[in-house]
């Protein structure tokens, strides 16, 4: 509680993209307020609000979407899909199946690896008989 007593109600506007437009400040007995060319409305029981207590006045901060003229309301629970444990046996099943995986070969013998084989081969022969000298 401050010491004055004093609250402020401020509405903070954001786009689409989540990204900080402007706020005003509204009285706490309005219903609604203008901003720019519209008109927003005001519900002092169900909206979402952040409230910051400082030592001479309190804030209370209303988030809007500037197309949206009622507050975001975000007091919905919401139940995960997985939950934790069902996630880590899923996680460690996969890890599972990508180390047994028995389809994969780890190396393949092709045209290009055989001929790359062959020159190597070569060069050593001819550096170690002396076909090639390196000074």
């Amino acid at each position: 509680m401050s010491i004055t007593g004093i609250k402020k109600r401020i509405a903070c506007f954001y786009d689409d993209k989540g990204e900080f437009l402007g706020k005003i400040s509204f009285d706490k007995t309005s219903s609604t307020f203008d901003y720019g060319n519209r008109s927003y409305n005001v519900f002092h029981d169900d909206a979402t609000v952040t409230k910051i207590k400082r030592w001479y006045w309190d804030l209370e901060l209303y988030k809007y979407n500037i197309n949206n003229p009622n507050p975001m309301i975000l007091n919905k629970k919401c139940e995960p899909i997985l939950d934790a444990e069902m996630f880590n046996i899923q996680l460690k099943t996969k890890v599972a199946r990508d180390l047994n995986d028995l389809t994969n070969p780890g190396f393949k013998l092709t045209w290009k690896t055989a001929l790359i084989g062959i020159i190597a081969i070569i060069i050593i022969y001819m550096v170690a008989t002396g076909g090639i000298k390196l000074n």
